[in-house]
């Protein structure tokens, strides 16, 4: 899986999920921050997915995007 290319997808569905602006945990200013970091490469590896994990979660959790979305993302990268 290409972990840059799934968080890339997620950015779009951040702006739609009910998440707060800003929250040190789950906020959107947070969530752009995390796909940042993937994007750039700060983040790699094992952490990376940990990381995409836990955004597909959020935008799950928050009503950003479904399921179903994120699992056909993780399937194209």
């Amino acid at each position: 899986m290409d972990v840059k290319a799934a968080a890339a997808a997620c950015r779009e569905s951040i702006d739609k999920c009910n998440a707060p602006e800003k929250n040190r945990e789950f906020g959107k200013d947070h969530l752009h921050n995390m796909i940042n970091k993937i994007e750039s490469g700060e983040v790699s590896g094992d952490k990376a997915h940990r990381w995409l994990g836990y955004l597909q979660g959020v935008l799950v959790a928050t009503g950003g995007t479904t399921l179903e979305d994120m699992k056909q993302v993780n399937l194209a990268s």
